[in-house]
């Protein structure tokens, strides 16, 4: 996969009126739908995944709020159709990305093999098809994020594409899932059975401890989002998390490294603002770097383990010889 900067937005803002089932939290499988993407594109290493939510905002929030994704809200959801949420997105993403996937929330089974070969295709605006339909993600250069935050004309997101057409490059994919709506019933237990086997993976959690653990991927997405917002408050509704847990944590963290990790500035109508300390931007990056290459060792070796059924019959056989 490429090394370009990789950001997802999944709209999820939903309608309060709809009659149906509130796609985000319904479960396919074992899982809800929205997990499902999340994990999808995750095991495809893409980072920030943008989660825009609007009905139901907390449920879907708490939800979804150990897996690591930033939340934005669409407080116009009802009277606004999705593009509207897909440029809340992008105004985001804007300067932080290369390129961003976007996709509804309803279309969950597209694969990870799938979300890899967008990236790896060059070209403006990238979509996959499937039988001669269009389907979702859609892979976009963030150079065109100024004219999807401009664009007014008719249609939406839909509207905008068909205006890019010289931009737009189209791959066949053996993968029906960027066509299939979480509403459908059809076929869904077979698409359902592919999609668990692509999701296998692993699942590392990376934790900073002396005593005790003080450091985990919460406190770093909230020193992430403190860089992001200057705020404490703000960076709370990014991941839903409360703020008096938000302060304990910042507590601990600076009583157990020795040093102030933040920097409040008081003061001003609009209050006061709340930055990274040096110490602790450089403790932040000190800490992603570290995770980054765990997580590079991590994939690799689970590759190696993991690519075929029979090796890992293999290795649990040696293992538990090794025990007896």
């Amino acid at each position: 996969m490429n090394q370009q900067k990789v950001g997802a937005i999944i709209t999820a803002a939903g309608k309060r009126n709809s009659d149906r089932m509130f796609e985000p939290l319904k479960e396919l499988g074992n899982i809800s739908v929205v997990k499902r993407l999340v994990v999808t594109l995750q095991c495809a290493g893409v980072e920030p995944i943008v989660v825009i939510t609007g009905h139901q905002a907390e449920e879907v929030e708490r939800h979804l709020s150990d897996y690591g994704v930033v939340f934005l809200r669409n407080e116009r959801y009802e009277e606004t159709h999705m593009f509207e949420s897909a440029k809340i997105g992008c105004s985001y993403l804007e300067g932080k990305c290369d390129r961003i996937l976007f996709t509804k929330v309803d279309v969950p089974f597209f694969t990870t093999e799938t979300v890899n070969r967008l990236l790896e295709q060059k070209g403006g605006i990238i979509s996959p098809v499937y039988e001669g339909k269009t389907g979702h993600p859609i892979c976009i250069n963030s150079v065109f994020i100024p004219q999807i935050l401009s664009y007014d004309g008719e249609g939406g997101m839909k509207g905008f594409l068909r205006s890019m057409q010289q931009e737009r490059v189209w791959i066949e994919v053996k993968d029906e899932g960027v066509l299939y709506s979480s509403e459908q019933s059809s076929n869904s237990q077979a698409l359902l059975e592919v999609h668990n086997k692509q999701i296998f993976h692993s699942h590392l959690t990376i934790s900073l401890a002396k005593e005790n653990i003080f450091f985990d991927k919460r406190a770093k997405m909230l020193l992430l989002m403190i860089e992001d917002t200057h705020s404490v408050r703000g960076a709370c509704k990014r991941m839903a998390m409360s703020y008096s847990k938000a302060w304990n944590v910042l507590n601990t963290m600076e009583q157990e490294l020795g040093f102030p990790v933040v920097e409040r500035q008081h003061g001003g109508k609009a209050g006061g603002k709340t930055y990274l300390s040096e110490q602790g931007r450089r403790f932040l990056n000190q800490y992603l770097n570290f995770e980054n290459s765990i997580k590079q060792f991590a994939k690799q070796r689970f590759e190696e383990i993991f690519s075929n059924p029979l090796q890992l019959h293999e290795v649990l056989d040696s293992q538990n010889q090794c025990s007896q």
